[in-house]
Parts: C-alpha cells; structure tokens; sequence
C-alpha cells in the first residue's frame, strides 16, 4: 500500500463518521421533539383536570352565595 490509496480512505473514514455523527443528531432532535410534544399533551391534560375541578369549586361557591 502507499500513500495514495491511504487517503482516499481515510477520506471516507472520516466522512462515515462525520455521517453517522449527523445521524445520531438527528435521532436525538426526533426523540426531544417527540418527548415535547407527549410533554405538552400531558400539561393539557393536567390543564384540564384543574380547570374542570376549579369550576365545579366555582360553581359550588356561587350556589352557596345565593
């Protein structure tokens, strides 16, 4: 082997790693986005939940005033 065909292989060392460096990104950025959305879903829920129990508190409170 000489010199000349080390580089053109390790040129391509380089670039699968820089690759699968990409790849790996954009799996991370896929999960966080998925874990957002699940995240704000679960807040909308939660959300929700104390809005109804806050109005039947509500509601309770203005029927014991009249």
């Amino acid at each position: 082997m000489n010199l000349g065909d080390l580089l053109p292989h390790l040129f391509d060392v380089l670039l699968s790693r820089f690759n699968l460096l990409l790849q790996l990104l954009d799996l991370v950025v896929e999960y966080e986005l998925e874990l957002f959305q699940f995240l704000i879903f679960l807040f909308q829920i939660i959300d929700a939940s104390f809005l109804h129990k806050n109005g039947q508190r509500v509601s309770e409170n203005s029927r014991d005033a009249t």
